[in-house]
């Protein structure tokens, strides 16, 4: 046992710090840090392109699809420990598997896109036999976030979509690691997979008007925003514990409504309002489109 009780703190404010130091350089695009860690992760890798389909069909029919693995380090080498990779992994990880996540999370996964002429889906693809699928998943899952890469996120969310559907969860969507990935998706991607998570049975409508507005800009036109008001209405009118979490939503998402979806927005609280539900956040929510509905019509002719 140590004898100086702070040295744990100490150990994990300092695995902190370096673990920040690590994400701000591995953006510093064409440093020798950010050259460094893709030579690494390709290391790492075992990639076996497709047998081109009019080569493979000559001699047996079908041909092979491409398959990616990947070979993470038994012990960690010492200049992986220089650049801040290592230390314990998250409870449930193996130290391979969190090797391997850390190293390729340093890395825009477009990277490998452009290394192995492929597409998110199809290197995702790639990975269904590996025994490291998942790492490399969640990998590239910190590495989209990090990179904020749209595409890769939209890829990403997909397969763990189909995951949970094929698992049969009943918990409410949306689980925590698809928040962030939503998040950093560009409108124009975010906007139609939202709208197809609406009509999932496990889906709670104001977790994902809550996420809708936090997408840069806000995921909320008007393809989105009909089906997202008759899912709201849907929730509260099948239960009535749920007012409360609505109008937290609708408040949180005031500043991001389109305008035309104003007068629908202010109908769905009058609905609210009718259930006894008034309280000093509805009251700011109808407040907040009120006024933005007046200063649009101001500078709108």
């Amino acid at each position: 046992m140590s004898k100086h009780p702070g040295a744990r703190g100490r150990t994990d404010r300092a695995a902190s710090v370096r673990a920040v130091a690590t994400g701000l350089l591995a953006k510093l695009a064409g440093s020798a840090f950010s050259l460094r860690a893709e030579v690494r992760a390709a290391s790492l890798l075992v990639y076996t392109p497709p047998v081109p389909p009019s080569l493979w069909k000559k001699l047996r029919g079908t041909a092979p699809s491409a398959s990616l693995d990947a070979r993470p380090p038994a012990e960690i080498p010492k200049e992986w420990e220089r650049d801040g990779l290592g230390g314990a992994p998250p409870q449930g990880v193996g130290e391979r598997a969190w090797r391997l996540t850390q190293a390729l999370a340093l890395v825009p996964p477009s990277a490998w896109c452009v290394r192995f002429t492929s597409t998110p889906a199809e290197l995702i693809a790639a990975t269904a036999a590996s025994e490291w699928r998942r790492a490399l998943l969640f990998a590239w899952q910190r590495a989209a976030i990090t990179f904020r890469e749209s595409d890769w996120a939209v890829a990403l969310a997909a397969v763990w979509s189909a995951e949970e559907v094929r698992s049969e969860r009943s918990e409410r969507w949306p689980p925590i690691y698809l928040i962030d990935l939503v998040t950093v998706m560009t409108r124009s991607d975010a906007e139609p997979f939202l709208v197809g998570r609406l009509q999932s049975q496990n889906t709670r409508a104001s977790a994902i008007l809550t996420i809708a507005a936090r997408v840069t800009p806000p995921a909320i036109g008007d393809s989105f925003m009909r089906p997202l008001i008759a899912a709201l209405r849907k929730e509260i009118d099948e239960d009535v514990k749920e007012l409360a979490i609505v109008i937290e939503a609708l408040l949180a998402a005031a500043a991001a409504w389109p305008p035309s979806g104003i007068p629908d927005a202010i109908a769905l609280a009058e609905s609210i309002a009718a259930k006894g539900s008034v309280s000093k956040r509805h009251d700011a929510f109808v407040s907040t489109l009120r006024l933005r509905q007046r200063i649009h019509q101001e500078i709108v002719p």
